[in-house]
């Protein structure tokens, strides 16, 4: 069981670590430099590991089996193994789950640089350059406009 549990918070592991890859923050640090980089994977991974511990643990093949306390009478003994579908389950919620909190940095990035560009004169070249710009950049580009 415990080569089980492993595999399962290693694959949540991998799917923290593709959603840092994939996403624009650092749970509200731009990655700017390698500490930026670092925290980013780290805090991603955990979560992603988490996440997926806690997903397995609750739909799992053992959700239903006491973790204290005897076993109810008669009940068969637990079998944990771990399937192509739970390794599936892991990653694409070691993936999905840092996904939303990286979601909810980038809403806070935004609305921080929507407030900063309000407040400054208007500069279209800078509007222009926000529309395909990731949340950071355009943090930083609303940062840089001339007041």
């Amino acid at each position: 069981m415990d080569l089980v549990v492993a595999a399962v918070i290693a694959a949540g592991l991998v799917g923290g670590l593709v959603n840092a890859l994939l996403v624009d923050n650092t749970f509200g640090k731009e990655k700017t430099g390698s500490g930026g980089w670092a925290l980013a994977i780290v805090t991603n991974m955990v979560f992603g590991a988490v996440a997926a511990f806690l997903s397995w643990a609750a739909s799992g093949p053992l959700s239903s089996y006491p973790i204290f306390g005897p076993p109810p009478a008669g009940a068969p003994a637990p079998v944990s193994t771990f399937t192509y579908s739970a390794l599936a389950a892991a990653i694409v919620v070691g993936i999905g789950s840092p996904r939303w909190i990286s979601n909810e940095v980038d809403k806070k990035l935004l609305t921080t640089a929507a407030s900063k560009a309000a407040d400054k004169p208007a500069h279209p070249a800078t509007a222009q350059n926000m529309l395909s710009a990731r949340p950071a950049e355009v943090k930083r580009l609303a940062d840089a406009m001339p007041a």
